[in-house]
């Protein structure tokens, strides 16, 4: 049985009006415990659109999604914001840190809706991304870099089984993109799935299993 499998997926904006966007066009998509994949496709295909509905940040307008064997659709907001929140993990572009705020806060927030505090071991995760010593750091002091994996390090606090990043790369140059994407590596090697959306061939041809989009429509599949 496929982690993640979704059917004739569709997802329409202002749906029926002269203003109708079909940012998907019947989706079909399975990836496995384990896959490190990656979805690729230029800007406006349709491909971060995807990712949120996989990761239940966005619904379907039509079509199928099922996680484990089961239909998300029919789960409930609280149902949808304890997959958020546990079984999965977000790295997005824009890092989405608390400027402000240290590494060590930043890295703390999943667990402000967790009931697992305890259990956490913060300073393993900061050790293990290599950003220990920046734990008292304001985030806006630090570089491209040490932010993508303050991200990481984040996404992974709840230690979730699927691990979601879109575009983690775009604004990184190309020895810091490396490190990042040999971090997602060493964590695919230690069961995490990834689901990585780029516009970049060279970061797609790294994972096990790439999905090229265009205009809404998986065009392409390895």
């Amino acid at each position: 049985m496929s982690l993640l499998e979704v059917n004739n997926l569709k997802k329409y904006y202002n749906k029926g009006k002269n203003t109708e966007v079909k940012a998907l066009n019947g989706i079909n998509l399975s990836i496995n415990k384990g896959d490190f994949c990656s979805i690729i496709g230029v800007s406006g295909s349709g491909k971060s659109t995807l990712l949120h509905i996989l990761g239940c940040i966005d619904t379907q307008t039509e079509g199928s999604y099922k996680l484990e064997g089961k239909e998300v659709q029919k789960k409930n907001e609280k149902e949808r914001a304890f997959l958020r929140n546990k079984k999965f993990g977000f790295v997005l572009q824009d890092f989405g840190l608390i400027e402000e705020d240290t590494v060590y806060q930043n890295i703390y927030v999943p667990l402000l809706f967790s009931k697992d505090k305890k259990k956490v071991d913060l300073l393993k995760i900061l050790k293990q991304l290599n950003i220990l010593e920046l734990k008292d750091k304001n985030v806006k002091q630090l570089s491209g870099g040490q932010r993508q994996r303050v991200a990481i390090a984040r996404a992974l606090v709840n230690d979730p089984d699927i691990i979601f990043a879109d575009e983690p790369t775009g604004s990184l140059d190309t020895k810091t993109t490396e490190m990042i994407m040999n971090i997602f590596l060493e964590l695919n090697k230690k069961g995490k799935t990834i689901i990585i959306v780029t516009h970049n061939m060279q970061i797609a041809q790294i994972t096990n299993k790439c999905f090229t989009i265009k205009d809404g429509i998986i065009c392409k599949a390895k």
